[in-house]
């Protein structure tokens, strides 16, 4: 079994799945979603449950959980 946390590292580009994009249901429209598929491909042959992808996981119109977040990271 793979250990509990593992990066995988990936880059930002310019037509991000957002977190409302997730919400709404829309992100497979979006350029970036070949990068979501794959990982959470990746991910799961690997044996992981879960995968956090911060373009889509932090809800950016709410400041507080955008500063929580951002702080978080560097922890």
């Amino acid at each position: 079994m793979a250990s509990l946390i593992t990066p995988f590292s990936r880059t930002w580009g310019p037509d991000e799945v957002s977190y409302m994009d997730h919400i709404a249901g829309v992100g497979q429209s979006r350029q970036s979603w070949a990068k979501i598929r794959d990982s959470s491909k990746l991910a799961n042959e690997e044996g992981f449950e879960y995968l956090w992808i911060d373009t889509c996981c932090i809800d950016k119109s709410s400041s507080a959980e955008l500063s929580e977040a951002i702080n978080s990271m560097f922890q």
